[in-house]
């Protein structure tokens, strides 16, 4: 569950930089930077939040569970920010998609145990 909840610290972080009119603009162009696509996307972002800390606490319960949250928010904002953003820009829309694959297997790799 550990993977399941980086993998959707990442993907949420992903989606509320790509949710700032300025990273859409950058990304896709500032014309299809409507605000009500802005907001869905911020929208989706804090509800990926939500449901790492969910993660987060099932697999670890509450002594340890919002530490690990608080520990893969940190990582993936590190790796947002210092790696792939700078670097790499197109790459994120396919870092999104695969760290939400992830989160599926990490799910099923618990389900599975």
């Amino acid at each position: 569950m550990t993977l399941a909840a980086l993998s959707l610290c990442f993907a949420a972080f992903a989606l509320l930089c790509v949710g700032l009119p300025r990273h859409y603009g950058a990304l896709y162009g500032s014309e299809g930077a409507v605000p009500r696509r802005l907001r869905g996307l911020r929208i989706a972002g804090w509800a990926l939040l939500a449901l790492a800390f969910a993660a987060s606490v099932s697999a670890e319960g509450w002594n340890r569970g919002p530490l690990l949250w608080l520990g893969g928010l940190t990582v993936a904002g590190v790796a947002l920010a210092l790696g792939l953003l700078p670097y790499r820009p197109r790459a994120l829309a396919p870092a999104v998609v695969l760290s939400l694959l992830l989160a599926l297997a990490g799910w099923g790799w618990r389900a599975a145990a």
